[in-house]
């Protein structure tokens, strides 16, 4: 009779053990849906950025020895992660400012509304990163639990990387036309 209990114990708590990899196992499936679905958004949203800063440089007229030429040149040349391109989109930002800033430009109508395509599409992309960097984090504190080590060495999961999330700038143009709707 003893003997039968502890063969129903032992049972039990292999059972439970099982069961337990079982749902750490489709929590990080989960969690690597969640990281795909924000990465393949972001990718979209991403290229949307390209061919508006693409679309302002030709409506800027921008020479082709600019640094801004250049660096859009090289990422569409080059094969660069989610994550380059983020950086690069970043920086992009931040020059396409400066360049309205120095420069006299003439704000056409088709100027204006690719550059509020522009910020759409980046706003929309920045919290789709932030969405992202959230999952991460609960991701990576999840993994690094020493109950989830097991399931990490069988699942060959990994800490995953994060956005670099920075202030945006804001284009005075979209200021002005935006406030005086």
């Amino acid at each position: 009779m003893i003997y039968a209990v502890c063969i129903a114990i032992i049972v039990i708590i292999v059972f439970l053990i099982v069961l337990s990899f079982y749902n750490q196992k489709r929590k990080i499936e989960l969690y690597n849906v969640k990281f795909n679905d924000s990465i393949n958004s972001i990718n979209l949203l991403e290229e949307a950025e390209l061919e508006s800063i693409s679309k302002i440089i030709k409506l800027l007229k921008i020479k082709k020895d600019n640094k801004l030429v250049k660096d859009l040149n090289d990422i569409k040349e080059e094969e660069k992660d989610t994550f380059e391109i983020d950086e690069y989109l970043g920086k992009t930002n931040v020059e396409l400012k400066d360049y309205f800033e120095y420069n006299k430009v003439t704000f056409t109508e088709e100027l204006v509304n690719t550059l509020r395509e522009y910020k759409k599409t980046r706003v929309e992309s920045l919290a789709l990163k932030e969405y992202y960097n959230s999952n991460v984090e609960k991701y990576n504190s999840y993994i690094k639990k020493i109950t989830h080590l097991l399931i990490r060495i069988i699942k060959k999961a990994k800490i995953k990387e994060k956005f670099e999330i920075k202030k945006e700038v804001e284009f005075e143009i979209l200021k002005k036309k935006d406030s005086s709707k």
